[in-house]
């Protein structure tokens, strides 16, 4: 299995400095972005295994973000870290699928890095479901 990284964009350059500072000890690779776009391009390139968007910024906002990395990277966790919670924007992204947490700046740092780590725990428990529905379909087509 690859190593684990997560994916923060945000367009603010300190708020992805203060991130990578929080997280230097952490087991995970932790990696950074200030275009959505080129965000995009480095989730086709190299599938993260969580994603945080900040809301608000340009050319595309977070849910909109997200609603193309679940296309590019449909098992990555996603999740909105914003300033300004919008609670119609918020039931939206859930109902679309784009997002699976909502995180609040500024943030706690204990409950970022907690927050993150269960996101992780999330993804390795599906992989291992997954990895156990392949088997049982495999022993029963093999019976």
């Amino acid at each position: 299995m690859s190593r684990e990284s997560v994916l923060f964009v945000d367009d603010d350059p300190a708020i992805l400095g203060a991130i990578r500072r929080l997280l230097l000890d952490e087991p995970y690779e932790v990696r950074a972005c200030e275009d959505p776009v080129e965000a995009l391009r480095q989730v086709v390139a190299s599938p993260p295994t969580v994603v945080v968007s900040d809301y608000y910024m340009p050319p595309m906002n977070g849910p909109a973000f997200l609603l193309e990395v679940r296309r590019v990277a449909p098992s990555a966790v996603r999740m909105i870290l914003t300033g300004k919670p919008d609670l119609g924007a918020v039931v939206t992204a859930v109902q679309e699928g784009a997002v699976h947490k909502f995180l609040i700046k500024p943030w706690d740092d204990a409950d970022l890095i907690r927050t993150v780590r269960e996101a992780l725990d999330y993804r390795r428990l599906l992989d291992e479901q997954l990895g156990v529905m392949a088997e049982i379909s495999r022993r029963a087509g093999g019976s």
